[in-house]
């Protein structure tokens, strides 16, 4: 039953492909934590955890009422809740099943790379920096963050074996080539990395090798890139900060980021501690707003901007304090969804956040319950 539950929470993967104009995708977490609830007895949600989710709640209304309140800035508060509730707390309903969850939660993402794949495989030979792999309601930024996701998850919590791993491999690169989407690239490299130093690294001359190892890839990079044409598909796309005629060259975070930044930094100090609320993003950088929904396309400028550089900090620190507290390989996956949030979507679209991070609040209790972390480190190896 939890194993199907992983599968119903992520199954908006499939049916987003066959259906893309099907309503209720986003109840699908909320689907899975009903069923949960009804499967699992005993849950270790407590007091103190609906205590800590209403806090955060509180601090987000406090941007919402400083917000006109606009249709964006109803629409990405509904969202929110509709998403942060269940994805935050699945993960202490599941207690040590959260392998169990992961192993269904694996499937369908399995599932869309193999549809992503075939599609991929016949846009190889006719791709352009404007016409990238999309598919269903799926977006080529979203494309390459299921597909590394899927890869953290088989080499991270289910050490797969590497003929497993090399065959996902075959399958993802035309994938992320074709999606042309460098955020979840970086992103990977940086977790991937990360975890091999922490994790499989655990003397000096084995970090001594891999550095090695790392910067001959580094070389052989660096040699291809020299070959390669100024104007091809992998020099624009994956090599330039803003390729050569990109459409909607004004949006581009190139572009936006300083003037974002031009702009909290020319602020006067009220808006700039406590934001100018909930959805004002398009307010604060055009100077109107039409209900658009307009966001910078990184993480902490958003909250700055709308929640305040106080929020900004209490989320930051609170994210670096559970991901240091906590001895679950999980962590990596939250990483992971933490660095990709600064290149793409706002926070509703980041929902990862919540699930990984919900996550990472349970298996911090390792520490006192080696049953419960006993599960985690087994789920992680």
């Amino acid at each position: 039953m939890v194993t199907l539950a992983g599968f119903i929470f992520n199954s908006p993967y499939i049916l987003g492909v066959f259906f893309p104009d099907i309503a209720g995708l986003s109840l699908m977490p909320w689907l899975a934590f009903v069923l949960l609830i009804i499967s699992i007895r005993n849950p270790s949600l407590k007091l103190k955890h609906l205590l800590a989710l209403l806090l955060a709640v509180f601090i987000y209304f406090i941007g919402l009422f400083l917000s006109d309140w606009g249709s964006y800035s109803t629409y990405k508060t509904q969202m929110l809740m509709l998403k942060a509730f269940p994805l935050m707390l699945i993960p202490f309903i599941l207690k040590d099943k959260i392998y169990l969850f992961l192993a269904g939660y694996a499937i369908p993402i399995a599932i869309f790379l193999m549809i992503a794949f075939i599609a991929s495989i016949s846009m190889v030979g006719v791709i352009n920096i404007n016409d990238r792999l999309e598919i269903g309601v799926f977006n080529p930024i979203w494309i390459s963050r299921a597909s590394l996701e899927l890869i953290l998850l088989c080499i991270i919590v289910f050490s797969m074996k590497r003929s497993f791993l090399l065959c996902l491999l075959f399958l993802v690169i035309p994938v992320i080539y074709t999606a042309g989407s460098k955020g979840p690239i970086i992103s990977f490299i940086f977790t991937i990395i990360l975890w091999f130093l922490n994790e499989r690294c655990h003397n000096r001359t084995q970090r001594v090798r891999f550095v090695l190892s790392l910067t001959l890839l580094l070389i052989g990079l660096a040699l291809l890139i020299s070959v390669i044409g100024d104007d091809s598909y992998f020099y624009q796309r994956f090599l330039l900060q803003v390729p050569d005629g990109t459409q909607l060259l004004d949006e581009s975070r190139g572009v936006v980021w300083p003037l974002v930044i031009d702009k909290i930094v020319s602020q006067d100090i009220m808006h700039t501690l406590v934001g100018h609320g909930v959805g004002e993003y398009e307010n604060f950088f055009y100077g109107s707003s039409t209900g658009a929904r307009y966001y910078p396309h990184n993480i902490f400028l958003e909250l700055i901007v709308e929640n305040g550089i106080i929020a900004t900090i209490f989320i930051f620190v609170a994210f670096v304090y559970v991901y240091r507290s906590s001895v679950s390989s999980i962590r990596y996956l939250l990483l992971f969804a933490f660095i990709n949030a600064q290149f793409s979507g706002d926070i509703i679209l980041n929902e990862l956040l919540f699930f990984y991070g919900g996550a990472l609040l349970v298996s911090m209790r390792v520490k006192t319950n080696k049953r419960f972390g006993g599960a985690y480190l087994s789920a992680g190896r």
